[in-house]
């Protein structure tokens, strides 16, 4: 390949070495040499390379200054425990409800309310306790959905066991239950007392007669014991009742009023006390039986405390044979001022009136005769005033 013009040659043909040559320069790659870094023999060059440089003892002598205050630091003891974070941590509320005698009341409900909108609802076991769990440190409000305010109280506040006040999990928080907002009349039936209709709605017996809506009512009847079926009992709106409280606490609340008095008294043939008679009572309740045990007082009484729901009354007086045995049907009396009442109060008092069938017939009739001949009364057949109060005073009601 030609890349020029030959320079002009002697004619020996030989070459003019002294002559520039027309040819080209041939193209040389650049090599680049990669290799450490060239470095003096000196200390290697600081950031600030106008600071001094410090001696070689001054130097030791600050690595061991470090040395010796790293020694006499705490040495790092490796632990297995773990700590809780304070926002992940769950308590518990625990609270027990009893009756006017300290007795266990079961299966009442109960809610814990962490707002207007959430609450948790529980209900009491047979040993009238329950337990809220899964609760975050704030402040809470107890509350007996079912219950008007003046029909329970507390009576204990303490904290609870440490094992106890800790607990675990996600709580379910739903609406608070929803009580009735305006009155309604409740119809009475046969077995019906005004002490049970409250317990039953979660009211005092007192709070339904003395209510301005059952005024008729309680003219009409005079006492709010027995009532007639047919008669109606208005029923105002519960009341809603709160107790605030904090996690890590037990309460101990009481329902007020949810008892009545059992009382019957035992004469002999001649009208004296039979006292210190061993009894056994039977209560039958919805939730099954309950026995009592005791002695009939000086004055021949039996008196005990019974739900105002028990249905049926036995009653076994003494020990040794032959046992008088007496059953007693609760709350199926009519009032007084019916027939109905007086004739099943003069039967019960052994002055038969064959069938209670609400009427003066002639049996009812012959019964007052031969009951006010016995208490010195005016002998009319008729139901009198003093006759009435007469039957009250010996039948207590």
């Amino acid at each position: 390949m030609i890349f020029g013009k030959p320079s002009p040659s002697s004619q020996d043909g030989e070459v003019d070495e002294d002559s520039p040559s027309t040819l080209p320069e041939p193209i040389r790659p650049k090599v680049l040499t990669f290799g450490p870094p060239a470095r003096s023999s000196g200390s290697p060059p600081s950031e600030d390379s106008t600071a001094p440089t410090p001696s070689k003892p001054l130097r030791v002598a600050k690595l061991k200054a470090a040395d010796t205050v790293s020694l006499e630091e705490p040495p790092v003891v490796p632990s297995n425990s773990t700590a809780t974070c304070p926002y992940m941590e769950r308590y518990a509320i625990e609270v027990l409800v009893v009756g006017a005698h300290d007795e266990p009341i079961a299966e009442l409900a109960v809610e814990l309310r962490k707002s207007d909108t959430e609450a948790l609802a529980s209900k009491t076991d047979a040993s009238g306790r329950a337990r809220f769990e899964a609760l975050q440190k704030q402040r809470y409000d107890l509350c007996l959905p079912t219950l008007d305010s003046a029909t329970w109280e507390v009576v204990g506040r303490e904290p609870l066991p440490a094992e106890r006040a800790r607990s675990a999990g996600n709580a379910t928080w739903r609406a608070p239950a929803k009580a009735p907002e305006a009155s309604s009349p409740h119809v009475v039936v046969q077995g019906e007392c005004l002490a049970e209709i409250a317990a039953r709605h979660g009211f005092l017996s007192e709070v339904l007669w003395n209510l301005p809506d059952n005024g008729k009512l309680k003219e009409l009847r005079g006492a709010s014991a027995l009532l007639f079926p047919g008669d109606e009992v208005v029923l105002p709106a519960l009341r809603v009742k709160t107790q605030s409280c904090e996690v890590g606490e037990a309460f101990r609340l009481r329902r007020k009023g949810a008892r009545e008095q059992f009382r019957v008294r035992f004469l002999s043939g001649d009208g004296t006390p039979r006292g210190g008679i061993p009894y056994l009572l039977t209560l039958e309740l919805e939730g099954g039986a309950e026995e009592r045990k005791g002695e009939t007082d000086g004055d021949g009484y039996v008196s005990e405390p019974v739900p105002p729901d028990v249905d049926k009354v036995r009653l076994v007086l003494g020990k040794e044979e032959p046992q008088e045995v007496y059953e007693f049907q609760m709350a199926y009396l009519d009032p007084l001022d019916t027939i109905s009442g007086v004739q099943a109060r003069l039967t019960n008092l052994g002055y038969p009136c064959g069938e209670v069938s609400g009427e003066l017939d002639s049996l009812t009739r012959r019964a007052l005769r031969d009951f006010q001949r016995d208490h010195s009364l005016e002998v009319t057949g008729e139901l009198d005033d003093t006759t009435r109060k007469k039957l009250e005073e010996l039948y207590l009601s």
